[in-house]
């Protein structure tokens, strides 16, 4: 939690993120990605903590020629898009680490989202997920659950997104062999058929 209003963690977070960032130039990473952190339960307290607390991380970032990507819409303070909106309003160069599934379970429009502000997409997750009765009921490999992933492929490809594609495994079966292998198999199926060789 970076921006926490304690002063302790948030020294201590800020070091771990040092420490991140100066692995990530070892290894010529294109990116960097971290929490947004929650200061209040205030929105507009949360961007000014973050925007004052990581702009040196977020300028060191930059001049090391990487992207600063943020996930969202589970833990801390972004867990809207309208939170994030505040945020790029604030700090315009922070990316989005997009995950539709995690989009989709807090209730939001991952397609609008991808349509509206797909420019902010620095990193993306193949997660899937299935709902039954309004309860994610597995984790299955993508194409086996409710993300249209042909609709996320489109958006991507019309806001021109060239980084990486994720495969996450996730979930108590499909993040575990016997079907680890065999959802990241089946997932790759599905994801290569919007890729150009």
């Amino acid at each position: 939690n970076h921006i926490s209003a304690n002063p302790e963690e948030r020294s201590a977070s800020l070091a771990q993120l040092g420490h991140a960032i100066s692995y990530a130039e070892i290894l010529g990473a294109p990116i960097v990605i971290t929490g947004g952190g929650q200061y209040s339960d205030d929105l507009a307290e949360n961007v000014a903590a973050f925007a004052e607390t990581l702009h040196p991380s977020i300028e060191r970032i930059r001049a090391a020629g990487m992207q600063l990507a943020v996930y969202g819409y589970h833990g801390g303070f972004l867990r809207s898009t309208a939170a994030f909106e505040a945020l790029w309003a604030a700090v315009p160069h922070v990316g989005l680490k997009f995950d539709p599934a995690n989009v989709d379970h807090a209730g939001e429009d991952y397609i609008d989202l991808l349509k509206r502000h797909g420019d902010r997409i620095t990193h993306v997750h193949i997660k899937e997920h299935l709902k039954h009765n309004g309860h994610v009921i597995s984790e299955p490999a993508a194409g086996m659950g409710d993300i249209h992933w042909g609709k996320v492929m489109a958006f991507l490809y019309e806001h021109d997104y060239r980084g990486y594609l994720t495969i996450e495994p996730h979930g108590q079966l499909w993040s575990r062999e016997p079907l680890r292998n065999t959802m990241l198999l089946l997932t790759q199926r599905v994801i290569k058929q919007f890729l150009l060789p």
